[in-house]
C-alpha cells in the first residue's frame, strides 16, 4: 500500500512538474500574440496613408519622378513612436513588444503607401508630359 501511495505521489509530482511549463508557455505565447495583434491593428489605424501617398505622388508628378524616391526612403527611415496613452501602466515586456511591432508595422504601411504614391505620380508625370508634348508639337 505504501508503494502505491509513493508511486502515485511520484507520478503526480512529475506530471505537475512537466506539464506546468507547457501550460505557462502556452499562456505566454497567447499573451504575446494578443499584444502583437493589438499593436498591428493600432499601427494600421494610425498610419496617415493619405499624406504619404499624396506626398510621394505630388513630388513624383509635379517636379520629377526621381524626386519621389526620397519620400519612399524617408517613410522607411523615420521611426514612429506609439502614442504614450496606450503604454501607460503596462509592463516593460508589454511596452517593448508593443513598440517593436508598432514601429515595424507602421514603417511597412508608410513604405507601401509612399511607393504607391511615387509610382502613381511617376505615371501621371509621364502622361502629363506626353500630353503636353503632343499638344505642342502637332504635325
Amino acid at each position: 500500500m505504501k508503494k502505491a501511495i509513493a508511486f502515485s505521489t511520484l507520478i503526480l509530482m512529475l506530471s505537475t512538474t512537466l506539464l506546468y511549463p507547457i501550460a505557462t508557455h502556452a499562456q505566454i505565447t497567447e499573451a504575446r500574440q494578443d499584444i502583437t495583434t493589438q499593436s498591428v491593428i493600432d499601427a494600421k489605424t494610425d498610419v496617415k496613408a493619405a499624406y504619404a501617398w499624396g506626398a510621394g505622388g505630388l513630388i513624383g508628378a509635379t517636379i520629377h519622378p526621381c524626386l519621389g524616391l526620397p519620400v519612399v526612403i524617408g517613410s522607411l527611415l523615420f521611426t514612429p513612436s506609439p502614442p504614450a496613452h496606450r503604454l501607460l501602466g503596462k509592463s516593460p515586456e508589454y511596452v517593448l513588444l508593443y513598440t517593436d511591432t508598432y514601429v515595424r508595422e507602421t514603417k511597412n504601411q508608410r513604405g507601401i503607401y509612399a511607393s504607391v504614391g511615387c509610382l502613381g505620380g511617376t505615371v501621371l508625370y509621364f502622361v502629363l508630359w506626353s500630353a503636353i508634348y503632343s499638344l505642342s508639337y502637332s504635325y
